[in-house]
Parts: structure tokens; C-alpha cells; sequence
């Protein structure tokens, strides 16, 4: 990845087939261990990475610590709602955001039951979302994030358009992009926390989305729809050194 800081690893740090499993089972925890070690594989295949082959104990072993470290009845992945914004510190300012989200996958969720596709607010497209919700750790996210998306969308609002990308995709990727940002950065925390991290290390997160160069919204765009979103994660005893 261009530009991200490298590291030190250190002995706690969990390899690349660790922090994939941690990942498939955020996804599905009811998976076996055979089952696992079977999805990620493929999921490591897929991003091209080299990793060595485990035996289905050692899933099981990585089942039993992720599982051991994930609070099942986290609060904080819990629905949000305009009486959490207290509790949590979500400023009120959030909640008229907070609500059109709401409301807007409302729609969507309704969509997918009726088996018809078309994205609510772009008559052409369709976003293919698993039922979506907005719980309290992204809306947490989104509180702390909008100004630094707000800079983002200033960025790319006005930008010339051209094919294959379209106005109306732009002003659709614009209405998502908060969101998707705070979505991803809850899904790392939850991963992180998963691993057993003290402490959720966002700086790979931080290069990501806000310090790297993007040529243009579509390329930006192409990161957030990523199938499979796995960084490399950093806790909070490894030393980050810049070149």
C-alpha cells in the first residue's frame, strides 16, 4: 500500500491467516472449524496473499480465542436510537443524519423484500446492501468522523464527470460516503477487538481514507466497495516507524 507507515512486529502481533479468520467469523460465527479454515483460504486466495497452510486444530484454537475476546451483547452494536445520543455523546446536531440513514436503509430493507431493485434515491442504479443498520458504535463513528468526511465530499462535489462515472452517481456516492467511512472504521474496531487488542490502532485506517492522494471520486469510490475490507492490524504495543 503506497505510503502507509511499516512496523516492527512484535510477539503478540497476529498473523495475516489470524486476522482473516477474525474477519470471516465477524461475518458468521456459527461457522465450524473445518468451515473456517475453508473460507479463509479462499478469502486469502482471493486478495493473492501467501500464507501458510494450518491445520483445522489451530482453526478451532483461533475460534475459541476470537469467540473468548467478542462480547456477544455489546451495547455499543445494539440499534441506534435518538435516546442513545445522550448516553454515548452523539451531539443532537447528528441526529437529523442519523435519521435520514434510518430511514433511507428503511427503504432499501423494504426494497430487497419485494424482491424489486432500485436505489430510492437513484431511479437508474440499485445498492445491494444485507440489511444495513445504523448501531450506536457507527453512529458514534460518524459523529466523530463528519468533519473530516465533510472535507472529503467539499473535494469531490464539484469534480467533472465522466464516463463510466455519472452525476448522479456522484451525488449518491456523496450521500453514502459518512456512513461507509464510519462503517468501516466499527468493523475494524469490532476486528481488533476480536484479536484481543487493548486499544483499536486506526492509523492504517487514517492513511486510508483521509492522507492518501486519489486521482478522482471513482477511485475513491472502488475502496469503499471492496468485498472483502481486511487490513492489516496494528496493536497498541507495536512501534510504527516512517521511511
Amino acid at each position: 500500500m503506497d505510503g502507509v507507515k511499516t512496523m516492527r512486529k512484535g510477539k503478540n502481533t497476529q498473523s495475516n491467516v489470524e486476522i482473516m479468520a477474525a474477519t470471516v467469523l465477524l461475518d458468521n460465527p456459527r461457522l465450524s472449524a473445518p468451515k473456517l479454515k475453508a473460507e479463509t483460504e479462499r478469502r486469502l486466495r482471493k486478495k493473492g496473499e501467501v500464507f501458510d497452510e494450518l491445520t483445522v486444530r489451530t482453526y478451532y484454537t483461533y475460534k475459541t480465542n476470537i469467540k473468548s475476546n467478542t462480547k456477544s451483547d455489546n451495547p455499543l452494536d445494539e440499534q441506534w436510537s435518538i435516546a442513545a445520543c445522550e448516553k454515548y455523546n452523539i451531539p443532537d446536531d447528528m441526529i437529523p443524519i442519523l435519521i435520514e440513514n434510518v430511514k433511507l436503509f428503511s427503504v432499501i430493507i423494504d426494497y430487497m423484500g419485494t424482491g424489486e431493485k432500485g436505489d430510492p434515491h437513484d431511479d437508474d442504479g440499485w445498492i445491494e446492501m444485507e440489511c444495513p443498520r445504523v448501531t450506536i458504535r457507527i453512529a458514534k463513528r460518524m459523529s466523530r468522523l463528519k468533519t473530516s468526511v465533510d472535507v472529503l465530499i467539499e473535494k469531490y462535489k464539484n469534480q467533472d464527470i465522466k464516463p463510466p462515472g455519472t452525476a448522479k452517481e456522484r451525488e449518491s456516492f456523496i450521500r453514502w460516503l459518512l456512513y461507509n467511512i464510519a462503517y468501516r472504521y466499527s468493523f475494524l474496531e469490532q476486528l481488533s477487538e476480536s484479536l484481543g487488542y487493548e486499544h483499536f490502532n486506526s492509523s492504517e485506517a487514517d492513511e486510508l481514507f483521509f492522507m492518501k492522494e486519489y486521482r478522482n471520486y471513482l477511485e475513491f469510490k472502488d475502496l469503499l466497495e471492496v468485498d472483502d475490507f481486511t487490513m492489516d492490524m496494528k496493536s497498541s504495543n507495536e512501534i510504527d516507524e516512517t521511511y
